[in-house]
């Protein structure tokens, strides 16, 4: 708050936890607003969406669009392999937090 911020960005993992201590409220009623963005809970889904929230917010709409294209272009290394390639899967499990919440192991 002593830094006056215009907005409070805040990752959608950390929702309940800013909602237990009544942050949002708190901020709210010195007018600074809470805007969540998820890069790890759905990041496939997600990530593009909150880029172009925080270019928005920021006044760099075209940066985040930047950045959307890189990642873009990034992914497609390795998914247009695999697509030409079209390889046997493996079964594999993978989560980045096992046991951390009940959704899990």
């Amino acid at each position: 708050i002593a830094l006056q911020p215009d907005v409070m960005i805040m990752n959608i993992e950390s929702k309940q936890a800013t909602e237990d201590a009544q942050y949002i409220e708190k901020l709210a009623a010195v007018g600074i607003p809470v805007v969540y963005v998820d890069f790890r809970e759905q990041p496939f889904t997600n990530t593009e969406p909150s880029m172009r929230l925080i270019g928005k917010l920021l006044g760099q709409e075209q940066r985040a669009e930047a950045f959307i294209a890189y990642r873009a272009a990034q992914i497609a290394r390795v998914t247009d392999v695999i697509a030409d390639k079209n390889p046997k899967r493996p079964t594999v499990f993978i989560d980045r937090a096992g046991g951390y919440s009940d959704d899990c192991c």
